[in-house]
């Protein structure tokens, strides 16, 4: 049985009618944001730019591209 953590983190959705337990700030603005599904796309699209690899300029292009959606995404600032 997984040690419960002692002070959980509660996500309150759906107008209230649902409360999950989070394990991270990062989750909780996943939950309460409904990010899920574009998470699930972007990580879709970032597979299938690594399966598409064949040499190593475009391992260097996907990689550069990689960076860049980093630093973008490392730009949000998260006020809690």
């Amino acid at each position: 049985m997984a040690k419960a953590t002692k002070n959980p983190i509660y996500v309150v959705t759906n107008n209230g009618k649902d409360v999950e337990i989070v394990a991270s700030i990062a989750q909780m603005i996943i939950v309460k944001l409904h990010l899920r599904p574009v998470l699930d796309v972007l990580i879709s699209i970032i597979k299938g730019l690594l399966e598409s690899v064949k040499s190593s300029v475009q391992l260097e292009i996907v990689s550069n591209l990689l960076e860049k959606i980093i630093g973008l995404l490392g730009n949000f600032k998260f006020a809690v």
